[in-house]
Protein backbone atom coordinates (compact mmCIF):
# COMPACT_ATOMS: atom_id res chain seq x y z
CA UNK A 1 0.00 0.00 0.00
CA UNK A 2 1.51 3.35 -0.98
CA UNK A 3 1.79 6.39 1.27
CA UNK A 4 -0.95 8.40 -0.43
CA UNK A 5 -3.47 5.55 0.07
CA UNK A 6 -2.54 5.36 3.76
CA UNK A 7 -3.03 9.13 4.18
CA UNK A 8 -6.31 8.98 2.26
CA UNK A 9 -7.62 6.13 4.40
CA UNK A 10 -6.50 7.92 7.59
CA UNK A 11 -8.18 11.14 6.42
CA UNK A 12 -11.47 9.30 5.74
CA UNK A 13 -11.31 7.47 9.07
CA UNK A 14 -10.66 10.66 11.03
CA UNK A 15 -13.38 12.47 9.09
CA UNK A 16 -15.90 9.73 9.83
CA UNK A 17 -14.89 9.71 13.51
CA UNK A 18 -15.29 13.49 13.70
CA UNK A 19 -18.71 13.40 12.03
CA UNK A 20 -19.81 10.52 14.27
CA UNK A 21 -18.63 12.33 17.39
CA UNK A 22 -20.36 15.56 16.33
CA UNK A 23 -23.66 13.79 15.62
CA UNK A 24 -23.56 11.84 18.87
CA UNK A 25 -22.48 14.87 20.89
CA UNK A 26 -25.40 16.90 19.57
CA UNK A 27 -28.01 14.14 19.86
CA UNK A 28 -27.17 11.83 22.80
CA UNK A 29 -25.75 12.55 26.23
CA UNK A 30 -25.24 10.87 29.57
CA UNK A 31 -26.88 12.40 32.66
CA UNK A 32 -26.51 11.67 36.37
CA UNK A 33 -29.71 12.26 38.33
CA UNK A 34 -30.07 13.70 41.81
CA UNK A 35 -33.03 14.33 44.05
CA UNK A 36 -36.03 12.25 45.11
CA UNK A 37 -38.75 13.70 42.85
CA UNK A 38 -38.73 10.83 40.32
CA UNK A 39 -38.44 7.94 42.80
CA UNK A 40 -38.98 5.04 42.50
CA UNK A 41 -38.46 5.28 38.70
CA UNK A 42 -35.17 7.17 39.00
CA UNK A 43 -33.07 6.91 42.15
CA UNK A 44 -30.36 9.23 43.46
CA UNK A 45 -27.17 8.88 41.33
CA UNK A 46 -28.83 6.78 38.61
CA UNK A 47 -27.19 7.37 35.24
CA UNK A 48 -29.33 7.82 32.15
CA UNK A 49 -29.03 8.05 28.40
CA UNK A 50 -30.92 11.07 27.04
CA UNK A 51 -31.63 12.14 23.48
CA UNK A 52 -31.74 15.78 22.51
CA UNK A 53 -33.34 15.48 19.07
CA UNK A 54 -36.95 14.48 19.69
CA UNK A 55 -38.33 15.43 16.26
CA UNK A 56 -40.02 18.80 16.38
CA UNK A 57 -40.38 18.43 20.14
CA UNK A 58 -43.06 15.78 19.55
CA UNK A 59 -43.14 14.52 23.10
CA UNK A 60 -45.73 12.04 24.35
CA UNK A 61 -47.61 11.73 27.59
CA UNK A 62 -45.47 9.62 29.89
CA UNK A 63 -42.10 10.74 28.47
CA UNK A 64 -39.51 11.53 31.12
CA UNK A 65 -37.79 14.77 30.16
CA UNK A 66 -35.11 17.15 31.35
CA UNK A 67 -36.10 20.82 31.38
CA UNK A 68 -34.92 24.13 32.72
CA UNK A 69 -36.76 24.98 35.93
CA UNK A 70 -39.16 27.89 35.34
CA UNK A 71 -38.49 28.99 38.94
CA UNK A 72 -34.68 28.92 38.70
CA UNK A 73 -33.10 28.90 35.22
CA UNK A 74 -29.78 27.65 36.63
CA UNK A 75 -31.40 24.34 37.64
CA UNK A 76 -32.31 21.42 35.35
CA UNK A 77 -35.30 19.32 36.43
CA UNK A 78 -36.27 15.78 35.48
CA UNK A 79 -40.03 15.13 35.36
CA UNK A 80 -42.66 13.10 33.53
CA UNK A 81 -44.96 14.69 30.95
CA UNK A 82 -48.52 14.16 32.17
CA UNK A 83 -50.33 16.43 29.74
CA UNK A 84 -49.75 18.08 26.37
CA UNK A 85 -51.20 21.26 24.90
CA UNK A 86 -54.99 21.15 24.86
CA UNK A 87 -55.24 18.44 27.54
CA UNK A 88 -57.37 19.13 30.62
CA UNK A 89 -55.69 18.50 33.93
CA UNK A 90 -56.89 18.62 37.52
CA UNK A 91 -54.64 19.38 40.43
CA UNK A 92 -54.43 16.59 42.97
CA UNK A 93 -51.52 17.93 45.02
CA UNK A 94 -52.20 18.73 48.65
CA UNK A 95 -50.06 21.88 48.44
CA UNK A 96 -51.20 23.06 45.01
CA UNK A 97 -52.65 26.55 44.71
CA UNK A 98 -55.81 25.45 42.87
CA UNK A 99 -58.02 22.45 42.36
CA UNK A 100 -60.08 23.33 39.30
CA UNK A 101 -59.63 21.84 35.86
CA UNK A 102 -57.17 23.64 33.61
CA UNK A 103 -56.28 23.34 29.95
CA UNK A 104 -52.59 23.11 29.06
CA UNK A 105 -51.88 26.12 26.80
CA UNK A 106 -50.54 25.83 23.27
CA UNK A 107 -46.78 25.24 23.17
CA UNK A 108 -46.67 24.02 26.79
CA UNK A 109 -46.52 20.72 28.70
CA UNK A 110 -47.56 19.69 32.20
CA UNK A 111 -44.72 18.06 34.17
CA UNK A 112 -44.91 16.14 37.45
CA UNK A 113 -42.49 14.03 39.42
CA UNK A 114 -43.36 10.38 40.07
CA UNK A 115 -42.81 10.99 43.80
CA UNK A 116 -45.68 13.45 44.18
CA UNK A 117 -45.07 14.04 47.89
CA UNK A 118 -41.52 15.19 47.21
CA UNK A 119 -41.63 17.03 43.88
CA UNK A 120 -41.82 20.67 42.86
CA UNK A 121 -43.46 20.61 39.46
CA UNK A 122 -46.33 21.96 37.36
CA UNK A 123 -48.64 21.67 40.35
CA UNK A 124 -46.73 24.65 41.76
CA UNK A 125 -45.42 26.53 38.70
CA UNK A 126 -48.04 25.60 36.09
CA UNK A 127 -47.52 24.32 32.56
CA UNK A 128 -44.09 25.09 31.14
CA UNK A 129 -43.17 26.22 27.63
CA UNK A 130 -41.81 23.52 25.32
CA UNK A 131 -38.77 25.75 24.83
CA UNK A 132 -37.66 24.86 28.37
CA UNK A 133 -37.73 21.11 27.63
CA UNK A 134 -34.30 20.01 26.37
CA UNK A 135 -34.21 16.24 26.08
CA UNK A 136 -35.99 12.95 26.71
CA UNK A 137 -34.73 10.08 28.84
CA UNK A 138 -34.33 6.92 26.77
CA UNK A 139 -32.86 4.53 29.33
CA UNK A 140 -31.27 4.16 32.70
CA UNK A 141 -27.82 2.70 32.13
CA UNK A 142 -26.64 2.41 35.72
CA UNK A 143 -26.92 0.65 38.10
CA UNK A 144 -28.50 -1.62 35.42
CA UNK A 145 -29.68 -1.01 31.86
CA UNK A 146 -33.43 -0.37 31.74
CA UNK A 147 -35.16 1.04 28.65
CA UNK A 148 -37.93 3.42 29.65
CA UNK A 149 -41.03 3.01 27.53
CA UNK A 150 -43.57 5.80 27.51
CA UNK A 151 -46.40 5.10 29.93
CA UNK A 152 -49.99 5.43 28.85
CA UNK A 153 -51.39 8.38 30.78
CA UNK A 154 -55.20 8.70 30.75
CA UNK A 155 -56.47 12.04 29.43
CA UNK A 156 -59.61 13.80 30.62
CA UNK A 157 -61.54 14.47 27.42
CA UNK A 158 -64.39 16.37 29.08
Amino acid sequence: MNTSKIWQRMFHTLGAAFIGYTVLDSSIQISVFSGPSMEPTIQENDIGLVEKLTPYKKFQRGDIVIATSPDNPSIQICKRILALEGDRITSDGSYALWREKRVVPRGHVWLEGDNKDNSTDSRQFGAIPLGLVHCRLLAKISPKVEWLATSNIPVDSS
